[in-house]
């Protein structure tokens, strides 16, 4: 599940890319700026949501280990 939200946010980050550099051309900074905010905290919530899942599946490969 986590795996296909952060596929998500590349497909989303990639057309907010698109937007913003075509808010840019057309000189509009409200724009460019509030796209700005969402594509900073969603690249945070990726890396956050991409290091807890590593956590995770290092965790679960050690479990896993120890129970053989």
């Amino acid at each position: 599940m986590v795996m296909e939200i952060l596929n998500d946010h590349r497909m989303l980050l990639a057309q907010m890319r698109t937007v913003m550099l075509h808010a840019d051309n057309a000189k509009d900074k409200g724009t460019a700026d509030l796209l700005g905010a969402y594509i900073r905290k969603m690249e945070k919530d990726s890396w956050m949501l991409n290091a807890w899942s590593k956590r995770n599946e290092e965790t679960l490969a050690t479990s896993l280990i120890e129970e053989a």
